[in-house]
């Protein structure tokens, strides 16, 4: 809901347009269906927003597609690999500005 521009007045099409623009028969469309009916009541209009609402489901299950071991372990690998490496360039970057700062307090240095 933070989402949506609210600088217009609240009507009953405002609130299916902010309803139905939110993807069907999700967690986050049934959320809208329930706050805005509450929001559209508190106003004083007479709505019925569960029209929208759509079939979500926490008990449904989706099939998903997950890769094989083999391709997991190469992926797992190449996070670790970049890991290594921007620990290694961050240690280094910390190194040189360290001793690029010694360097610049020991010329400005007033003697």
């Amino acid at each position: 809901m933070k989402k949506r521009r609210w600088n217009k007045p609240l009507t009953i099409s405002a609130i299916e347009l902010a309803i139905i623009a939110s993807p069907p028969d999700t967690k986050v469309r049934e959320r809208m269906s329930t706050a805005l009916g509450v929001l559209a009541k508190f106003a004083g209009l007479v709505v019925d927003t569960s029209r929208w609402r759509g079939s979500y489901s926490p008990n449904k299950v989706s099939f998903r597609e997950v890769p094989d071991d083999q391709i997991i372990q190469e992926i797992w690998r190449n996070i670790n690999l970049e890991l290594t490496f921007r620990r290694l360039v961050s240690k280094e970057d910390n190194i040189y500005d360290r001793e690029h700062q010694k360097t610049v307090e020991s010329s400005t240095a007033v003697h």
